[in-house]
C-alpha cells in the first residue's frame, strides 16, 4: 500500500491519500459511504493546493523584475554613452579626408617608439594611430608625452586643406643616479 501512495505521489499533483481512496472505490475494494467517508474533507477530487504553481509564480515573477532591471540599466547606460554627459567638446577629431571641412588640416603623427598625443594641452590619442589628426587652422601646440622618455613639446601652424607629418623619436630619460650634476 505504502509503495502505491509513493508511486502515485510522484506523478500525480493531487491528494495522493484521496487518489487512492478514489481507485480503492473504483475497484470495489471499499464502497461509496466508506469513500465518501474519507473524502469528505478533501472533496471529490481530494485536490489540495500544490506548492509548485505558486512557486513556478514566484519565479517567473522574480525573472521579469531581473528583466526589467537589465533593460533599464541598459538604456540608462546606452543614454549616458550616447549623451557624453559633462564631456567637453573635442578641440581634435581622428577623422579622414571626406570629413574634412574648409577650414581645417591633417596631421599625421609618428612617435618612436610611442606617446600620448596632446593637441593645445588636451589629451587626443595614444600612438600609433591609423587616421591623421583633424585640426582648425592656425597654430597649435602638439606635445608628446611618454612616462620613461622625455617630454616633448612642437609648436605646428595649419593651414587649411594642408597635411603635415610630424615625426618624432623620443630620448630616454636617464635614472637619477647618472644625471649630470647628481652623486
Amino acid at each position: 500500500m505504502l509503495a502505491l501512495e509513493r508511486f502515485i505521489a510522484r506523478r500525480v499533483e493531487m491528494n495522493y491519500h484521496a487518489r487512492l481512496v478514489l481507485y480503492l472505490r473504483d475497484q470495489g475494494v471499499i464502497d461509496k459511504a466508506e469513500a465518501d467517508a474519507v473524502l469528505s474533507p478533501a472533496g471529490e477530487g481530494g485536490y489540495i493546493k500544490s506548492e509548485r504553481p505558486m512557486l513556478l509564480a514566484e519565479i517567473r515573477r522574480l525573472c521579469l523584475l531581473q528583466v526589467g532591471l537589465v533593460t533599464t540599466m541598459s538604456i540608462l547606460l546606452a543614454f549616458l554613452h550616447v549623451s557624453r554627459i559633462g564631456a567637453p567638446a573635442p578641440a581634435v577629431l581622428v577623422a579622414d579626408e571626406a570629413g574634412a571641412s574648409t577650414e581645417s588640416g591633417f596631421l599625421n603623427v609618428l612617435v618612436d617608439p610611442w606617446a600620448d598625443v596632446y593637441v593645445d594641452g588636451q589629451f587626443v590619442d595614444t600612438t600609433p594611430f591609423s587616421r591623421p589628426l583633424r585640426l582648425s587652422e592656425g597654430d597649435h601646440l602638439i606635445e608628446l608625452k611618454n612616462p620613461y622618455f622625455q617630454s616633448v613639446a612642437r609648436p605646428i601652424k595649419m593651414t587649411s586643406g594642408t597635411r603635415e607629418t610630424l615625426r618624432q623619436t623620443l630620448q630616454q630619460t636617464l635614472p637619477k643616479t647618472q644625471q649630470p650634476g647628481k652623486k
